[in-house]
């Protein structure tokens, strides 16, 4: 079993400064991570 662990809470300030970076920001880590999951197994 593959455990990914993210966490929006903790970029919650982030969210409130600048929502369109922030989002970008979180989507770009989600594929960041699944790119190393597909690579990796």
């Amino acid at each position: 079993m593959i455990y990914c662990t993210f966490s929006v809470s903790d970029r919650s300030l982030d969210y409130q400064k600048n929502r369109r970076q922030a989002v970008a920001n979180l989507t770009q880590d989600l594929q960041t991570a699944l790119d190393s999951l597909i690579i990796r197994y």
